[in-house]
């Protein structure tokens, strides 16, 4: 059993596919995921309470090893007023 620390973002997003997948190719595999707030992260991972974490940890202390999993573009849209209709 693998115990992951990850946000409520990357449990919605990301966690389908990746148990998905794991079904497939490891079926023995278990996982707890665990919701933490990022900075709470760094301090499970410390402790052992959590043997892996899925989130973005720019500011890691260099005794957490960090492998980059993906890149993404985020887009930004906002809903436009015609021009002088503020209200």
């Amino acid at each position: 059993m693998f115990r992951v620390a990850t946000t409520d973002h990357v449990t919605a997003t990301l966690v389908p596919d990746l148990m998905a997948t794991l079904r497939s190719i490891a079926p023995e595999i278990s996982l707890v995921i665990r919701g933490f707030h990022r900075q709470e992260v760094i301090d499970q991972l410390e402790k052992g309470s959590v043997d892996l974490a899925i989130t973005i940890l720019p500011d890691a202390p260099t005794s957490i090893k960090r492998a980059r999993l993906f890149s993404c573009r985020l887009d930004f849209a906002r809903i436009g007023f015609a021009s002088g209709d503020h209200r």
